[in-house]
C-alpha cells in the first residue's frame, strides 16, 4: 500500500521539480535571448548612425565634387568661347591675308607690265646712254678727266640725274663747279634718299666750298652710325679740315679698318699728314710709306691719273724723298684738276707751320701758281 502511494507521489514531486527546473532554464534562456537582441539592436542602432553620417558625408562631398564639376565646366566653357573667337579672328586675318596678297600680287603684276611697257619706250634712250657712260668711267679711272668730262657730258644730255654720273660730279666739284654739282646730287637725293655714295659726295662738294659744318651734318650719321667707310674717310677730311687732328686721326685708323684695298691709299696719306702735324714722324713716315706703295700700285694701271701723282708727290714730301717736287709738278703737267691743287695746298700749309721744309714751301709755290693761273684762265 506504502508503495502504492509514494510512487505517484514522487511522480508528483518530480514532474514539479522538472517543471520548476524548465521555467528556470526558460527563464535564463529567454533571458539570455532578449540580452542579445539588446545588443544586436543596440549595433544596429549605432550602425545606422554611422551609416547616416557616411550618407550625410557623402552627400556632403556630392554636392562639393557637383561644385567643383559645375565651375570647370563653366571655366571650359569660356576657354572654349575664348578658343573659338580666337579661330574666328585668325580666319579672319587669314582671309584679309589672302585678300592682301592678291591685291599686292596685282600690283606687282601691273608694275611689271608698266616696267615692260616703260623699257619698250626707252630702250633706245638707254641703248644711247650706255656707250657714253662706259666711255666715260674708263676716262674718269684713268685719269684722263678731259675725255671723261666729255663722255659725261653726253650721258647728260640723254638721262640728266643718272646714278653713273656720280664721278662726274666728282669732276664738277674738283673743277670748282660746286653749285651744279650740289644741285645734280641733291636731285639724285630725292629719288635714292638713302643712297650713301650720293652723301659722300654731297659732304665732299661742301668741304671743297669750305661749308664745313653742312658737310659734316650730311656725312656724320652715314659715318657713325652706317659706318659706311667713304663717309669714313670724308668726316675725318672734315675734322683735319676744322684743325679736329686727334679726332681726325681716329677718324681716318678706322677708314683704314673699314676701306677696302683699292680706296684706303687716300685715308693712309691723310693719316700720315694728320700725324705729321701732330709732331707723330715716325707714325706718319710709316703710313705715307704704305701710301706711297698703294699709289704706286695704282698708277701702274692709270699711270696718266693726275689725282694720283699728286697724292704720289705728297707721300714723299713726307717721306722727304728728293723727287717729290718733280712727281708733283708731273701732276700738273697731267692736267691736275684745280680743286685738287686747292686741298693740297691747305694740307701742305699746316705740315709747314710744324714741320717747315724747303721742298715743301717750294711745292705750295708752285701750287698756288697753277691754281690761280687755271681758275683765272679756264671756264670748265
Amino acid at each position: 500500500m506504502n508503495k502504492i502511494i509514494n510512487k505517484p507521489f514522487i511522480v508528483l514531486i518530480v514532474s514539479l521539480l522538472l517543471n520548476a527546473c524548465g521555467n528556470c532554464l526558460m527563464g535564463q534562456v529567454v533571458d539570455s535571448l532578449a540580452r542579445k537582441d539588446i545588443q544586436d539592436l543596440q549595433i544596429s542602432i549605432e550602425n545606422s548612425k554611422n551609416l547616416s553620417q557616411i550618407a550625410d558625408l557623402l552627400i556632403s562631398w556630392t554636392g562639393i565634387i557637383f561644385t567643383i564639376f559645375a565651375v570647370i565646366l563653366v571655366i571650359a566653357s569660356i576657354y572654349t568661347g575664348i578658343q573659338i573667337n580666337e579661330i574666328r579672328k585668325t580666319k579672319e586675318e587669314i582671309k584679309n591675308t589672302l585678300s592682301e596678297a592678291k591685291i599686292a600680287l596685282k600690283k606687282q603684276n601691273q608694275a611689271i607690265e608698266n616696267l615692260k611697257i616703260e623699257f619698250e619706250k626707252e630702250k633706245d634712250l638707254h641703248l644711247k646712254l650706255i656707250f657714253p657712260l662706259i666711255e666715260g668711267e674708263y676716262s674718269f679711272q684713268r685719269g684722263e678727266y678731259d675725255k671723261a668730262f666729255h663722255h659725261y657730258n653726253e650721258a647728260k644730255e640723254i638721262s640728266p640725274n643718272h646714278p653713273w654720273l656720280k664721278n662726274f660730279n666728282w669732276l664738277l666739284i674738283n673743277t670748282g663747279r660746286f653749285e651744279e654739282a650740289i644741285q645734280n646730287i641733291e636731285n639724285l637725293l630725292k629719288r635714292t634718299p638713302d643712297d650713301k655714295e650720293a652723301k659722300y659726295y654731297l659732304a665732299h662738294a661742301y668741304r671743297r666750298k669750305n661749308q664745313l659744318d653742312i658737310a659734316e651734318q650730311i656725312i656724320k650719321p652715314v659715318a657713325l652710325e652706317l659706318k659706311y667707310p667713304r663717309a669714313i674717310y670724308e668726316y675725318a677730311s672734315i675734322l683735319l679740315r676744322k684743325n679736329d687732328f686727334e679726332n681726325a686721326q681716329k677718324m681716318f685708323i678706322e677708314a683704314n679698318r673699314s676701306y677696302v684695298r683699292h680706296s684706303d691709299l687716300f685715308s693712309y696719306l691723310n693719316l700720315s699728314i694728320t700725324q705729321t702735324i701732330l709732331n707723330k714722324h715716325e707714325f706718319a713716315k710709316d703710313n705715307a710709306m704704305k701710301a706711297q706703295q698703294l699709289i704706286e700700285e695704282e698708277l701702274l694701271k692709270t699711270p696718266n691719273n693726275a689725282h694720283l701723282i699728286l697724292q704720289l708727290g705728297v707721300a714723299k714730301l713726307i717721306i722727304n724723298e728728293e723727287d717729290s717736287l718733280e712727281t708733283v709738278k708731273l701732276s700738273i703737267d697731267k692736267g691736275l684738276p684745280i680743286e685738287n691743287a686747292k686741298s693740297a695746298i691747305d694740307k701742305l700749309e699746316k705740315i709747314q707751320k710744324t714741320r717747315p721744309t724747303v721742298q715743301i714751301s717750294e711745292t705750295i709755290e708752285m701750287l698756288e701758281k697753277y691754281y690761280y693761273m687755271t681758275k683765272n684762265s679756264t671756264n670748265i
